[in-house]
């Protein structure tokens, strides 16, 4: 007897183990369920599912990695708004009696820090860059449907549509509409891509005044050029590219156009330019030595 009740009691402690396991695996992903506006039923029998993405730059293998957080040893993309582990999107799996209406959607806000992708950038000193994208999915409670067997429509007869005769174009007329509707797609993909590209983040002005010469005066307008793309923010190796227009007095006008690179490029020139010097001395000591 006292054998049946300790088997008992470890499968009952079995079962809580595997419901408080479940729970927590459903907590690390499931952000919310109801919670807006309307009736009280529609907030019961819908639900949100929030996953977030977050990744940092890599300068020394110039990738984006996934974000590292506590609690996910060391290095875990998928978080839950709480800052839970959670799974990726495509293995969440709903809770019992839910189930999911749509797909995965991303959230893609009106900002200067955010991408046509959704990814919001966050630039630190001295610490590498960060970025991070929600993903939404919408879901609702199971309900037990009725199937209803249709009735049998009758058949209609159907009166086959007399076919237009054949328009004949030449070959030349054919070649010729191609290839103005290829050049044409082709310029608007082009255009398109630009102007989804390009966010614009600003500018900046700069007033010079001589010391030395006391009438010398001037002012100039800073547009940097690739920073307001987002891809260069997916890709922070890549140089950064500014330009400036000032005006100056006395009567003077200037453009300039500068570029910069990031410490692991430097880094990389002196490196090889150092491994470039034993060779130089070898090659000359080899060319006086055979004089």
């Amino acid at each position: 007897m006292a054998r049946i009740r300790n088997q008992k009691s470890k499968n009952v402690g079995v079962v809580a183990e595997q419901q408080q396991q479940e729970q927590e695996q459903q907590e690390g992903y499931l952000s919310r369920v109801g919670g807006g506006g309307g009736d009280d039923n529609d907030d019961n029998n819908n639900g949100v599912v929030q996953v977030i993405e977050s990744e940092l730059w890599d300068a020394s293998e110039n990738v984006w990695n996934g974000a590292p957080i506590s609690g996910s040893e060391g290095r875990s993309r998928w978080t839950n708004e709480k800052g839970k582990p959670s799974p990726s999107p495509l293995d969440v799996i709903p809770p019992v009696g839910w189930e999911f209406v749509g797909e995965w959607k991303i959230v893609v806000k009106s900002s200067n820090n955010n991408d046509s992708k959704g990814w919001e950038y966050q630039y630190q000193y001295l610490r590498p860059p960060k970025r991070r994208r929600i993903w939404l999915r919408s879901l609702t409670q199971q309900t037990t449907t009725k199937i209803i067997t249709p009735s049998r429509a009758r058949p209609s007869r159907l009166i086959p549509k007399t076919p237009s005769p054949p328009t004949t174009l030449t070959t030349t007329e054919v070649s010729t509409k191609v290839k103005r509707l290829h050049a044409t797609n082709s310029f608007t993909r082009t255009m398109k891509k630009i102007r989804d590209d390009w966010n614009y983040k600003g500018l900046g002005c700069n007033l010079y005044k001589s010391f030395i010469f006391p009438s010398s005066i001037g002012v100039a307008v800073r547009l940097p050029l690739t920073i307001n793309f987002d891809t260069f923010d997916r890709n922070p190796a890549w140089p950064i590219v500014s330009s400036s227009v000032g005006v100056f007095y006395p009567p003077m006008a200037a453009g300039y156009l500068s570029w910069s690179v990031h410490v692991e490029w430097v880094k990389w020139i002196m490196k090889y330019s150092l491994g470039l010097i034993p060779r130089v001395i070898l090659l000359i000591y080899y060319g006086r030595s055979r004089q």
